[in-house]
């Protein structure tokens, strides 16, 4: 990676630098760093690390605004350190996307022969941006998280998946898990460490479906069908041992995520008795579709960030 961007006046990141590095790929890829407003006068304060992902032909100057996390470096306790990258544009397929799983949203076969390795480069990128903020602050390596929407979404269950040890919660809309064979392509999941999941779908998505069983549409050649929203948390509510984990626990109240839907359309569907730092939250947003369409409400970014206080290692 090249150096960490400084301000040739303080020798500290100033508050949004942009990065570029090629890993294995056909092309160079902007990478957005948010620095807290409070690191110049703090710079030695342990912070968190968040990935945020965007969804297949999204872009990373939308998704923070359109998930309603333009504040987020300075909404945590101390701030956060956020990075945001860029997805490939694929040559033949879908531009702005994560080779995530078999089902979303690109298949070119199994690493390390593919060209777009997403996982490996996202993990390196995770790893390399940790070494170099260290140089001039810190970062809490007990809460690294990654938050993706859709295609970005199915990332981030395949960065929890491989690279357990690193990464401490995932924050999913309308993603999903590893299908059937996901292990055969992309390896076995690393399952050493507990991952709390916040996993958020609504239950009208025709796009990632709910239920699952059905490919995401649009995409030629058609992919796997997508794993269930449901049965993908419950992975993580089994390994985190969690109460009941193989059925979704009942509702604790409604929030209103979502403008479009009046009312409080979004089930608060929480597992029990998880391990210290792996809870697993579902959220059914009852009536919702595909959430690329929504329009968030301050609701989401609020749990996000209570999800980031609760869930350390």
């Amino acid at each position: 990676m090249p150096p960490f961007l400084v301000s040739s006046v303080t020798g500290r990141p100033t508050a949004t630098e942009t990065l570029r590095k090629v890993f294995g790929q056909s092309q160079s890829r902007n990478v957005t760093i948010q620095v807290p407003s409070s690191f110049n006068t703090s710079p030695s304060t342990p912070r968190p690390l968040i990935m945020v992902l965007h969804p297949l032909s999204g872009s990373a100057g939308a998704i923070l605004t359109h998930l309603g996390l333009s504040t987020l470096k300075d909404d945590y306790t101390n701030g956060a350190f956020v990075i945001v990258p860029q997805g490939d544009n694929i040559a033949n397929g879908p531009t702005s996307a994560w080779n995530a799983s078999t089902s979303c949203c690109e298949n070119d076969g199994p690493p390390p022969s593919f060209p777009h390795a997403d996982a490996v480069y996202l993990h390196q990128l995770l790893t390399d941006s940790i070494a170099e903020i260290n140089k001039v602050g810190a970062v809490d390596t007990t809460r690294v998280y990654v938050i993706g929407e859709s295609n970005g979404g199915f990332m981030a269950y395949r960065l929890a998946c491989l690279y357990s040890a690193d990464v401490t919660g995932i924050v999913v809309f309308a993603g999903a898990g590893d299908t059937a064979s996901d292990a055969a392509t992309y390896g076995a999941c690393d399952t050493s460490h507990r991952v709390a999941v916040m996993h958020v779908h609504g239950a009208g998505d025709s796009t990632v479906t709910y239920a699952g069983g059905a490919p995401v549409p649009g995409l030629s050649p058609a992919l796997d069908n997508v794993k269930g929203a449901e049965a993908s948390a419950e992975v993580y509510a089994t390994l985190n041992g969690c109460t009941t984990p193989g059925s979704l626990p009942s509702s604790t109240g409604t929030l209103d995520f979502e403008t479009n839907d009046a009312g409080s359309e979004t089930e608060k569907r929480p597992w029990t008795g998880c391990a210290s730092g792996g809870q697993v939250t579902f959220y059914k947003a009852v009536g919702a579709g595909h959430s690329t369409n929504w329009t968030f409400t301050s609701t989401p970014h609020d749990e996000i960030i209570n999800f980031i206080s609760a869930n350390h290692r």
